[in-house]
Formats: structure tokens, sequence, C-alpha cells
């Protein structure tokens, strides 16, 4: 057997492996915005927004609308990088919007202890 299978941590470090830099560029830039006081918050638009800002051509191009580019960012599970960034020191929550809830889903970064 030439491939083995991949232990937990191997499957997690594959995982995160597999993070684009444009999408880790975007949560980067992100925090930087929005750090104050130790933590940073924002919403889960704001993260398909930058992700989208930081799209590289050739993956818009692929995409024929606006809608499409929004699906793209959710199908390849591009908002996946609250384990990445909870290996690198940060306490990192997502709040869920619930039905019939009107605050929009966000993300909490925190340093961690």
């Amino acid at each position: 057997m030439t491939i083995k299978p991949f232990n937990p941590d191997e499957a997690l470090a594959q995982k995160y492996a597999d993070i684009p830099d444009f999408v880790i560029d975007a949560v980067n830039k992100l925090l930087a915005k929005t750090i104050q006081g130790g933590y940073a918050r924002f919403t889960q638009d704001q993260a398909v927004d930058a992700i989208l800002a930081n799209m590289p051509e050739d993956i818009k191009a692929s995409c024929a609308n606006d809608h499409e580019r929004r699906q793209y960012v959710f199908s390849h599970k591009l908002l996946d990088f609250e384990g990445l960034y909870r290996e690198h020191g940060w306490k990192v929550e997502y709040d869920k919007q619930c039905i019939g809830d009107t605050s929009p889903s966000s993300y909490t970064f925190n340093r961690a202890r």
C-alpha cells in the first residue's frame, strides 16, 4: 500500500492546507480592520464579501455572475477557516443566525489563553 489513511491530525492538517491563500488574506484583512481591545468581530456577509474581493480572476471568470461566485464560496467551504486560526492562537466562535433571528451570523476572534 503506497497511500496510507490519514490519522485525525493529518486530516486536519490537509484540510487547513487546502484553504486558499486568497481566503486567508481576506480574513487577515478583516481581523486587522475589526480588532479592538484584544478581539475582532465580523459578520459572515463581511467574510464572504472580503473573500469575493480577493478571489482570483480565473475563479471569478469561471462563475457566470455574483450569485454563482457567492455559491462558489459556500460549495468550496471557503468559510471553514476557524480551525486554522485556532491553531494560530485565536479562540474563534461562530454565531450562526437562527430562524427568526435578526442578527447576522458572525465570527468572533479572541486571543487564546
